[in-house]
C-alpha cells in the first residue's frame, strides 16, 4: 500500500500527527536555550576557599588535601583536581552527567561544614560556584572614568556594581581585571631587621595575631615581596607603624623602627584600555543551565540603570557572545 492511499485512508491520523509535530515545533522555539555550541561539559561545581596570610605549601596541606578527601565521597562524583596559591584554595568537581548540580551543591556545602572543625582557623567561609573557573565568560564590560581615578572607580565597582550584576538571573560570576588597589606597603630596612635577629616570618606572623584588619598589602625585603591580609580595621598607616615586633633580645620594637610604611597602589599585574584610556573590565560568567542570549538582555537591562545611577562612569560592552550567537541562528534559519 503506497503512502499516498494511506494519507488518503487514514487523514485524521495524519493530520493529527501533524498538527502534534507543528505544537511541538513551536513549543521547542520558544523554550530550547540559545546559544553558540550545545552544552556537552559535565556538571561542574568550583570550591573557593580563601585562607588569609598562608603560603601556597600551607594551603595545599591544610585546606586543600583535607577538603578533596572529603569531596571524594560525595555521590556521582567523576573527577576533583585543586589549584593552591598565597591565601586560597580553589578546587574543581566534575560529576556524572545524571547529577543534579544544585543538590550537588548542597552537598559540597554541607561536606564544608561537616569538616570545618578539621581546618585550620582563620580560613574564610568557602565559596560554592556551580561552574567551573575554566568558562568563558559570556560578556565584557569595560569600565572608565574622566571624574574620578582609577581606584576609587575600581572600589566603587566592587562594593556597588559588581553585587548588582551577580544578582541577575543566571550570572554565575562577576570576575575584574586590570585596575589598581590601594595597599599598605611596608619596606623593612635589611640592616635593621638582621641586627635585631628578627626574621621576615616572624613579622608577618605578628601581623596576623594582631587580628587588624588592612587591604592586601606588601611587606618588601631583599628585594622580596610578601603579601599581607590581616583581620580587622585598620584607619591609617599609624596604627601599623605602632605594632609591636617582639625582638631576640626580649621585649619589643615598634614596626615603623625596622622600616617604612606607606599607603599606596598594589604593583600592576594586569592592564586593560577602553577606548584608548586606561580602565578595568568585569568579566561574567553564566550558570550552565541558562540561555546565553536570555542573560546578556538582562545583564544589558541591569547596564542601563547603572548609567543611569553612575553617569559620571563611562560603562560599555566590549564583548557579548550573544551578538554572535543570534547571528549564527540568524543564518540558519534564512
Amino acid at each position: 500500500m503506497s503512502f499516498g492511499r494511506i494519507s488518503v485512508e487514514k487523514k485524521y491520523i495524519i493530520l493529527s500527527a501533524m498538527i502534534a509535530l507543528l505544537i511541538f515545533g513551536f513549543f521547542s522555539m520558544f523554550t530550547l536555550k540559545t546559544q553558540l555550541s550545545p552544552e556537552t561539559n559535565a556538571p561542574t561545581a568550583t570550591v573557593i576557599t580563601t585562607y588569609p596570610g598562608a603560603l601556597a605549601q600551607d594551603v595545599t596541606t591544610d585546606v586543600s588535601k583535607p577538603l578533596e578527601e572529603a569531596f571524594g565521597k560525595l555521590n556521582g562524583i567523576l573527577d576533583i583536581s585543586s589549584t593552591s596559591q598565597d591565601n586560597m584554595s580553589i578546587i574543581k568537581l566534575t560529576f556524572d552527567y545524571s547529577t543534579d548540580i544544585d543538590q550537588a551543591a548542597v552537598d559540597i556545602q554541607n561536606t564544608v561544614s561537616r569538616i570545618k572543625n578539621e581546618l585550620p582557623e582563620g580560613i574564610e567561609e568557602s565559596q560554592v560556584l556551580k561552574f567551573s573557573v575554566s568558562d568563558q565568560p559570556i560578556m565584557t564590560i569595560g569600565l572608565s572614568s574622566e571624574n574620578i581615578n582609577l581606584e576609587s572607580l575600581r572600589q566603587l565597582a566592587e562594593d556597588n556594581i559588581m553585587t548588582r550584576l551577580q544578582l541577575v538571573e543566571g550570572v554565575a560570576a562577576v570576575n575584574i581585571f586590570g585596575g589598581h588597589l590601594q595597599e599598605i606597603q611596608v619596606q623593612l630596612d635589611e640592616a635593621k631587621i638582621k641586627s635585631y635577629g628578627i626574621s621576615i616570618e616572624q613579622i608577618s606572623k605578628t601581623l596576623q595575631m594582631t587580628n587588624i584588619k588592612a587591604p592586601a598589602g606588601s611587606i618588601r625585603f631583599d628585594g622580596k615581596d610578601l603579601k599581607l591580609r590581616v583581620e580587622e580595621s585598620i584607619i591609617s598607616t599609624a596604627e601599623l607603624e605602632n605594632i609591636a615586633i617582639p625582638i631576640q633580645a626580649g621585649g619589643s620594637i615598634p614596626l615603623s623602627e625596622l622600616g617604612q610604611i606607606d599607603s599606596g597602589i598594589e604593583n600592576l599585574q594586569a592592564s586593560y584600555r577602553l577606548n584608548g584610556e586606561e580602565g578595568f573590565a568585569l568579566l561574567i560568567t553564566k550558570k550552565s543551565d541558562f540561555n546565553t542570549v536570555d542573560v546578556t538582555k538582562s545583564i544589558s537591562a541591569e547596564l542601563e540603570g547603572l548609567r543611569g545611577d553612575y553617569e559620571y562612569i563611562d560603562i560599555l560592552i566590549a564583548n557579548d557572545d550573544s551578538i554572535f550567537t543570534n547571528q549564527m541562528v540568524g543564518n540558519m534559519a534564512s
